[in-house]
């Protein structure tokens, strides 16, 4: 397959997908019509603690991936928590999350007719998520028996999710408070401050008894501010959802190839060269399976 040439890349800066607050927006990043589309759409949730990050800052990366993969990417921007009481309202989980939910379907159900993205593509959606984005898009594929932090996700979205690519997460809120007492500041702003963050972990999620989905979980040995522990629980608790053989076909680990810090290994390309290799050996592991 040809590669695109990212200099004719067709991109859409802020489209709303969401009325309620200035941050419901996404970009997308069309790979050339003279080129033959990826098998897939590309949705990425960015990291920041839940209280920075924009979209405006993952263009280059945004390109990388589609040029690697030649799939459209969309990178979405949702409401951030305020780092202090005094620059705004609270916005606590879920909130980010419903955010985001929003916009994936929002792409699901508008992503042909007002995005140019071709079915086919929308067909097979890859979520990928970064840090904080790791949860937010885990907790929007599992659920929790809490009422209160529970995300209403249409079976028909979970369906067209063919993959969850997951990187340098946060999935056991008290452990991470654990390892690092430090970081109690932006979970109390994400959260507020609770005796227990159980209900607001995925590590204690359920399935939504749906569609095996294919799942990734990164982790880089050069991370200095999220423990290779977050992706060990989160990696067992996926174990304990699926039957052993079903797990042994959907559930990868890779905590060895990666090896920049944090925030470092999204400006080296073996990040978006691990995205593109995900999304092919899956989507052939479909062909074969189905």
């Amino acid at each position: 397959m040809d590669k695109p040439n990212t200099t004719d890349a067709k991109i859409l800066q802020d489209v709303e997908y969401g009325k309620d607050h200035p941050a419901q927006k996404l970009d997308v990043y069309l790979p050339p019509a003279d080129v033959a589309l990826g098998p897939a759409t590309v949705i990425w949730i960015h990291g920041g603690a839940w209280r920075s990050g924009d979209k405006a800052n993952y263009e280059a990366f945004a390109l990388k991936i589609m040029e690697k993969s030649s799939c459209p990417v969309v990178v979405v921007n949702y409401r951030l928590s305020p780092r202090k009481e005094n620059e705004g309202p609270p916005v606590r989980h879920p909130r980010h999350t419903l955010d985001v939910l929003e916009a994936l379907v929002f792409v699901q159900t508008h992503g042909s007719s007002q995005l140019g993205i071709a079915q086919s593509a929308l067909d097979n959606i890859y979520l990928v998520g970064h840090s904080c984005g790791a949860h937010i898009i885990t907790s929007i594929i599992l659920t929790t028996e809490s009422e209160l932090y529970n995300i209403p996700t249409p079976p028909s979205l979970v369906a067209n999710v063919k993959g969850v690519f997951m990187s340098e997460g946060i999935y056991d809120v008290d452990l991470l408070l654990k390892k690092f007492p430090q970081y109690s500041d932006f979970i109390e702003g994400a959260f507020g401050k609770l005796q227990s963050y159980k209900d607001v972990s995925p590590t204690h999620y359920k399935s939504r008894g749906s569609c095996p989905i294919y799942w990734l979980v990164v982790h880089s040995k050069g991370d200095k501010l999220v423990n290779e522990q977050q992706a060990e629980e989160m990696w067992d608790h996926l174990w304990e959802l699926y039957d052993d053989k079903s797990a042994h076909q959907y559930i990868e680990a890779d905590w060895e190839r990666l090896r920049l810090d944090h925030d470092e290994i999204l400006g080296d390309d073996e990040y978006p060269s691990m995205i593109d290799q995900f999304i092919r050996e899956t989507m052939a592991k479909r062909a074969v399976y189905s």
